[in-house]
């Protein structure tokens, strides 16, 4: 999907919605934000550096993603292996992992709800479990900004409200800063602080605040 004409700041400790039609752009432009997609105009920068001037080692330090659909992996790694993947980034390239990172990832299963099984292989998880765990792997990453795409679409309804209500709280509490894509406008209007809307035909961005979401 192009884009055109889209200028968007978010600030810090602050939960942005992106809503649209399928194919309006919202997974393309999740992408630009985390420096997977580079932009054939304009600039994207992070804290007033452009993203285009980072390595991938300090991009993964601030940024973390979770994609709409999760892979299953051919290797059977286990749930809590794949959410100790989230510390890569803040480890020595050789350096195993330390007591640290087994508390950090121990914490975000915790919160995410994964933790019975932890010890299972991710090929044996259901849709929804393993999108948890994606969420619990994120977590685990310790970013500054968390980029979500559609991470409740294959939850149930219990699921999708706990896992947006943890983004919303790691924001409010830890100054995270989250953009999410959601189809949900009930839950979007309920936990993001601002709406973002892309036009399929015009392809620009609209501002739309919590009010007008509930209308």
């Amino acid at each position: 999907m192009l884009l055109d004409g889209i200028s968007l700041t978010v600030k810090t400790g602050e939960l942005v919605g992106i809503i649209g039609p399928n194919g309006a752009g919202k997974t393309t432009l999740l992408s630009i934000m985390a420096g997977l997609v580079e932009p054939s105009t304009g600039s994207v920068y992070l804290n007033q550096v452009p993203l285009s001037t980072l390595c991938r080692r300090r991009i993964a330090q601030q940024i973390a993603s979770v994609p709409q659909a999760t892979t299953v992996s051919d290797f059977r790694f286990s749930a809590k292996d794949i959410v100790l993947m989230g510390r890569y980034p803040h480890r020595d390239r050789f350096a195993g992992e330390t007591s640290e990172d087994h508390a950090i990832a121990t914490d975000a299963m915790r919160h995410t709800r994964v933790t019975p099984f932890a010890d299972r292989s991710v090929t044996e998880l259901s849709g929804g479990e393993r999108q948890r765990v994606t969420v619990a792997r994120a977590l685990a990453q310790q970013p500054r900004l968390l980029l979500l795409d559609e991470p409740t679409a294959s939850l149930d309804l219990s699921h999708q409200l706990h896992v947006l209500q943890l983004v919303h709280q790691r924001v409010t509490k830890n100054r995270l800063t989250a953009v999410t894509a959601i189809h949900d406008l009930g839950l979007a209007s309920r936990f993001c602080d601002r709406l973002i809307l892309l036009d399929l035909l015009l392809c620009e961005s609209e501002v739309c605040d919590d009010r007008a979401a509930r209308a």
